[in-house]
């Protein structure tokens, strides 16, 4: 690990993470909506969050972006618009784009 870079990648992963598995199973908004489709595009960011975390904890900046590019658009962008609790997906999606930018001035 190099520091603050890899400590806000894994922090932001783990919160992304965490928020679509509330998303998910805990939705404090309630139930309706929620179908197959749902879960399978749910797990699938909660797996980029996963690879995201590996990706920080290795300090692979390429990776990093690219996982931020796959979960900030278009789902991170449309939930940074919404009300609620989990508009911090999008803002822990930003976060990771900052870990990767704070290690690639790093290695320069």
């Amino acid at each position: 690990m190099k520091g603050l870079g890899s400590v806000l990648g894994l922090v932001s992963c783990a919160g992304s993470a965490l928020l679509w598995l509330i998303f998910l199973y805990a939705n404090p908004y309630g139930r309706q909506g929620i179908t197959t489709g749902t879960y399978v595009v749910g797990w699938a960011m909660i797996a980029l969050a996963c690879l995201g975390a590996y990706l920080a904890a290795t300090n692979r900046v390429a990776g990093m972006a690219a996982v931020f590019v796959l979960s900030f658009v278009p789902l991170g962008l449309y939930l940074a618009g919404t009300p609620g609790i989990f508009r911090w997906i999008a803002a822990f999606d930003l976060g990771l784009f900052l870990a990767a930018m704070i290690l690639w001035f790093r290695t320069r």
